[in-house]
């Protein structure tokens, strides 16, 4: 191989990478990956991949199911909309989710969709041009290949979300829109956005939190067999607190709410 530099990976995939790759780590050696090395981890559907192949799979339940090519196919004309309605008592709208998400990261880039699935969000605020770069990190190969397919603006990198590939203090703001629930140790995931985040940098997170309903008693044993795990507004303020975060404000919507938390 090579080493012409970041520019030798674009050319398999249609892009360069430089624009990025001050932003990177490389989680093995928890050092910046050189510019020429870049092309090796370049997936055929155009996103870096560092994890590799032997990684584990952390998520059980649900999360595990988001490793199947089939559900990134049917993501978001299918399963968030099912999920959601069911799980958060609500109909979902992406637009205007982004546009929440945009409002609460102020216009600040680069910004992180952490577990970004197929780009739901990551290609709306890649649209925004005062976020860009925008980076889609997700743990599936599947749901990159679809988000690389259907999105294609945001830079889209495998990464886990418990050593993300990206340098301290490197990105502006991280979203994570729907993802919290599958966290088997979301204090780490807390913690290691919190590594990444800049003085100043806002983690947006949407959480499905518990309801006191009839219905919501009822469905709770279903939801432990998908591996979705609720808590109250409270405790998820708690445990943003206890990651270290100067501030936190949290926006319930049913059975679902919006934290923005400062670092």
């Amino acid at each position: 191989m090579g080493a012409g530099g970041p520019s030798d990976a674009g050319r398999a995939t249609g892009r360069a990478w430089d624009e990025i790759l001050p932003l990177l780590r490389d989680p093995a050696t928890n050092a910046p990956p050189r510019a020429d090395e870049l092309a090796a981890r370049v997936a055929p559907a155009g996103w870096l991949d560092f994890v590799g192949a032997d990684a584990a799979e952390r998520p059980i339940g649900q999360g595990l199911c988001m490793q199947a090519p089939w559900v990134s196919r049917i993501y978001d004309g299918l399963w968030r909309p099912f999920f959601f309605t069911v799980f958060a008592r609500q109909l979902v709208n992406a637009d205007q989710e982004a546009f929440l998400l945009q409002r609460l990261l102020e216009g600040r880039g680069p910004v992180v969709d952490l577990s970004c699935g197929p780009g739901t969000f990551a290609g709306r605020l890649h649209a925004q041009p005062a976020l860009r770069p925008v980076l889609g990190v997700d743990l599936s190969p599947s749901m990159l290949d679809e988000a690389a397919r259907a999105a294609p603006g945001p830079y889209y990198v495998r990464g886990d979300a418990y050593d993300l590939p990206l340098r301290d203090e490197s990105v502006a703001g991280v979203v994570n829109a729907g993802a919290f629930h599958l966290y088997p140790d979301p204090r780490g995931v807390l913690r290691e956005v919190r590594r990444v985040l800049a003085p100043g940098g806002v983690f947006v997170l949407l959480a499905f939190v518990t309801i006191s309903t009839a219905l919501a008693r009822l469905v709770r044993p279903i939801e432990h067999s998908v591996g979705l795990t609720r808590w109250s507004v409270d405790e998820i303020v708690t445990l943003i607190e206890e990651a270290g975060y100067s501030s936190v404000e949290p926006f319930r919507f049913g059975g679902r709410a919006t934290f923005r938390a400062v670092k």
